[in-house]
């Protein structure tokens, strides 16, 4: 050591303290914290301040033991798709993302998110971009102040980004029909440059979870929340009009017309589906559920065609979907063996939904 005087004391010599010795247990912390787009040195297993700083800043690797079932183990929750059905994604209460070919649904990754005990790591929301290249999914992260959107390569299978510290769990995802940008709705709503992955707007203005998100061709972007409100936000990202829905207190899921005229509110708690006009918000009528017997029409999506598919939980001994026309004039029924559409998103020139 060197003493005040800057002389060379007894005990060694006034050289550099040699360098930690390298570990095992010190490259897999650099690695999972490198896949969680944390840390960016040298993978060498030798520790560091940088290596330090990303286990504070970032969110827990303890590892957790899995069996991969290569299937969803309980309900598929949320669905998502690219725009020419191609590609589709997945989450269920397994804490993990399933990617799948189409139309064969042949199961082609395991995307996989940090985990904690209980519902720490549960997914809830899913997107895939409009040319199949990401895919995004957040939900309840691990740690639970600061809730991350995980971005994926679809090729390569690996993490490229981790977008925002959200106060509160994740409840949907949505990219732009560009793919630019990524709106992500939980404490209010959230808009994130795709490349950069920075925030571009936000609006906190929410009073309830926020279930219902999606994007207009314009490049507008809806929201409908339990707080009783639907709202549009102009290509800029300012949000122009907030109107309270007339036919249900809890509008649950929103879709935008092709055309980009027309807009679907389903609801949590009403047994149809709201129609209004995209630019104003103003109503343009509802879906003809007169004689249904559902408990309420909570699922709603467009079809390229323009017609309207609609479903939700039912007291029937089986669901349906039902389909209706831009006016909201009853066209027919898709019998299903199945009691709850859980999800439905448009996928090339159809629908894809999932369901119990």
């Amino acid at each position: 050591h060197l003493d005040d005087g800057g002389e060379v004391g007894a005990l060694g010599a006034a050289s550099a303290q040699p360098a930690a010795p390298a570990s095992h247990e010190t490259e897999l912390r650099q690695r999972r914290l490198a896949e969680l787009g944390c840390f960016r040195g040298p993978v060498d297993g030798r520790e560091s301040p940088a290596l330090r700083r990303a286990e504070r800043d970032c969110p827990p690797v303890k590892p957790f033991l899995r069996i991969e079932t290569g299937r969803p183990v309980g309900p598929i929750k949320r669905v998502a798709a690219d725009a020419d059905c191609r590609v589709a994604a997945t989450v269920s209460d397994d804490k993990v993302v399933r990617l799948w070919a189409l139309p064969e649904g042949r199961s082609i990754a395991v995307q996989r998110l940090p985990i904690g005990d209980n519902d720490s790591g549960e997914i809830a929301a899913v997107a895939v971009s409009p040319d199949g290249r990401w895919v995004a999914a957040g939900g309840i992260d691990v740690d639970p102040a600061r809730n991350a959107i995980y971005v994926f390569d679809v090729e390569t299978r690996r993490q490229v980004r981790r977008l925002g510290n959200l106060r509160q769990s994740i409840d949907n995802l949505a990219f732009s029909p560009d793919g630019s940008r990524l709106a992500a709705s939980g404490d209010g709503v959230h808009v994130f440059d795709t490349a950069s992955g920075r925030e571009v707007a936000v609006d906190p203005d929410y009073e309830s979870r926020t279930q219902g998100l999606a994007w207009g061709p314009d490049g507008s972007l809806f929201a409908a929340g339990y707080d009783g409100f639907v709202r549009r936000y102009g290509p800029d990202g300012r949000r122009t009009h907030k109107v309270r829905s007339k036919e249900g207190a809890k509008p649950y899921d929103i879709d935008v017309s092709p055309d980009g005229t027309r807009l679907a509110v389903g609801f949590a708690d009403a047994d149809t589906a709201e129609l209004l006009d995209a630019g104003t918000l103003q109503p343009r009528g509802r879906a003809d559920t007169a004689d249904l017997r559902d408990d309420n029409v909570s699922r709603v999506a467009w079809r390229a065609d323009g017609r309207l598919f609609a479903g939700g939980d039912t007291s029937a001994a089986a669901s349906r979907l039902h389909t209706f026309g831009r006016d909201g004039r009853r066209l027919d029924d898709v019998p299903l063996p199945v009691d709850f559409v859980l999800d439905m998103k448009r996928c090339g020139q159809g629908v894809i939904f999932a369901a119990v």
